[in-house]
């Protein structure tokens, strides 16, 4: 867990730990979310962006691409209500080859 809260944080910072597995960015100054923010943290399950400056389009679509246990992001309090939508996963299926 990283705790980057009211640090006056404008965007989310680069190189992060990758086995981070939730990250608290509440009451910064972040107005942007780009594609690349979260490459570097794959184990990220929880993440809080409340009370910052975003806005509906703040959020790159392909932000959480690459984050398959990411359950929760939590960005309330912000200029906009912010929709997001977490990539699904697929079910595994059945193995080609029998049992």
């Amino acid at each position: 867990m990283l705790d980057l809260s009211h640090n006056e944080l404008s965007f989310v910072p680069p190189d992060l730990p990758e086995a981070l597995e939730e990250l608290h960015l509440e009451g910064n100054r972040i107005g942007h979310v780009s594609p690349e923010a979260f490459l570097s943290t794959p184990r990220l399950r929880a993440l809080f962006l409340r009370a910052n400056r975003l806005h509906m389009t703040s959020i790159a679509a392909e932000a959480f691409l690459g984050l398959p246990n990411l359950r929760v992001v939590d960005t309330a309090g912000n200029l906009e209500q912010v929709l997001i939508q977490l990539p699904t996963t697929t079910p595994r299926g059945p193995r080609a080859g029998g049992p």
